[in-house]
């Protein structure tokens, strides 16, 4: 890894894309955009050919979080007894972000990212997953995650980075579902008031009429959390509890 420079006004990193490296810039002084993170959005256009106007978010992971400057301070830190957990902060697209929880979320500033989360060199896997946007693009968008290199095995899935899915021809798939204007007007006529309903109610019944939606458009497979190495389960809380459904047996049940 470069030798990084604390008094420097950018960070550069790596981002591994579909087997190909691309350097990301951030410029701590640009005051170009309202939100700072939106830098990283522009740059991730350019990379994968997906217009920012379809992007959701993206994650970084605090690796290192002994090296904020309010470290170890209580009144700011989120611990589990004198532990600091790597923090998973999410970064919205030209907006704040909706979490009021310092668990999920700070300032995309120097201070806080800098070393923090991104070392200058460092590199990062390029993650990405579909899902659906009530609240902003009210349509299916896509998320990336950047996700520490050393954190990812070749050949190996892990909850962090799935092979399976991080792939040309899945991407392609995504890419084309995210950009259909057309499909996803369609597809938000029907889950929009559904999506809208769980948020006063969050019944596993909407939760289930949205699956058969999906289905109906057979896009279902591409907006759930799943790898055939992991069993992944969904926790719906529904009046008479917490209902966990196992997605890789509820999809070999349903088709």
């Amino acid at each position: 890894m470069e030798q990084h420079n604390d008094n420097s006004n950018k960070t550069t990193f790596k981002v591994k894309f579909l087997g190909e490296y691309h350097d990301v810039v951030i410029d701590w002084n640009d005051d170009k955009y309202e939100y700072k993170h939106q830098q990283i959005f522009e740059q991730l256009e350019s990379l994968t050919g997906i217009p920012i106007k379809y992007k959701t978010s993206f994650m970084l992971r605090e690796t290192r979080p002994h090296l904020h400057k309010d470290y170890p301070n209580a009144e700011i830190w989120f611990r589990y007894g004198e532990q600091v957990p790597q923090r998973q902060l999410y970064f919205f697209n030209n907006r704040h972000s909706p979490f009021n929880d310092i668990r999920l979320y700070c300032d995309f500033v120097k201070d806080n990212i800098h070393d923090v989360c991104i070392q200058d060199g460092e590199r990062f896997q390029l993650r990405f997953h579909v899902r659906y946007d009530s609240m902003s693009l009210k349509r299916i968008g896509i998320d990336y995650d950047l996700v520490p290199e050393t954190w990812v095995e070749e050949g190996v899935c892990t909850d962090a980075f799935c092979q399976h899915t991080q792939t040309k021809s899945y991407f392609k798939r995504i890419k084309d579902l995210v950009t259909n204007d057309g499909l996803n007007s369609q597809i938000s006529h029907r889950i929009q008031p559904l999506q809208e309903n769980m948020r006063q109610n969050a019944d596993i019944h909407w939760f289930m009429e949205m699956e058969k939606i999906y289905r109906e458009f057979n896009v279902q497979q591409c907006l759930r959390f799943y790898c055939h190495l992991i069993n992944w389960h969904a926790r719906i809380y529904d009046e008479d509890g917490v209902v966990i459904i196992n997605i890789e047996q509820y999809l070999r049940m349903r088709g």
